[in-house]
């Protein structure tokens, strides 16, 4: 599978299949998985914990975001374990980790959806 970074719009279920199937997902192409799979979209897992961090955060420029989590004051982020379920507050944001690796070729990005569940 080729994909072209000159097309414009979304990347359909068989190109998802493909991008899981290739390696450039680090994700075993499974039961699980193959439920996870929408006509244009994917539903990932997370890893069992999450940041509470500041409203707004973005990593700090040349760093990577676990790097910008260590520098930030321990006041100002809290790690929670979510393996059993955890409490969303309004006012904040948090930050979960995504179970997996994934490349996407140059000029391609990933988007979440905030009406998801």
């Amino acid at each position: 599978m080729v994909l072209d970074n000159l097309v414009e719009g979304v990347v359909v279920s068989q190109e998802i299949r493909a991008l899981i199937k290739s390696g450039a997902w680090d994700i075993n192409h499974d039961e699980d998985v193959e439920k996870r799979i929408q006509p244009a979209s994917f539903d990932p897992t997370y890893e069992d914990f999450a940041f509470r961090v500041p409203h707004g955060f973005r990593p700090f420029k040349g760093m990577t975001v676990e790097e910008s989590l260590r520098v930030l004051h321990k006041s100002d982020t809290k790690r929670y374990d979510i393996s059993q379920g955890f409490d969303i507050f309004p006012g904040f944001s948090y930050l979960l980790k995504l179970k997996g690796r994934f490349s996407l070729p140059k000029g391609f990005w990933m988007k979440s959806s905030p009406k998801s569940t």
